[in-house]
């Protein structure tokens, strides 16, 4: 993972294919136009829930329950159970998935 910032301030995360999840990652991306003829590759919602949930930081839960909130139900609930749990098997952490089955929880009330 790169972690950069633009020259007018905006911090990105680059991330670079080093395992299989990350390569089906990649290919599930979709380009996102910036402007000017301009466009950047993006990981899909679900995805980058998934990497969120690893992370596991403050702001993270925070991004998580925004993302929920926003894809409602076009959002791939089985797929970030699956790797959310093989990430929780990995980390140690049983807890993992929980952000995420909180921020569903609430969106759907």
């Amino acid at each position: 993972m790169l972690l950069i910032r633009s020259s007018n301030g905006v911090a990105a995360d680059i991330g670079l294919a080093g395992s299989a999840f990350e390569v089906e990652i990649l290919e599930r991306s979709s380009a996102w136009n910036i402007g000017a003829g301009a466009s950047i590759v993006t990981c899909s919602a679900e995805d980058l829930v998934i990497y969120k949930l690893v992370a596991g930081r403050a702001r993270d839960v925070a991004d998580i329950e925004g993302i929920v909130r926003r894809q409602g139900a076009d959002l791939e609930v089985e797929r970030i159970r699956r790797y959310g749990a093989l990430f929780a098997e990995l980390k140690e952490e049983p807890e993992l998935l929980r952000a995420f089955e909180q921020s569903l929880t609430r969106a759907r009330e």
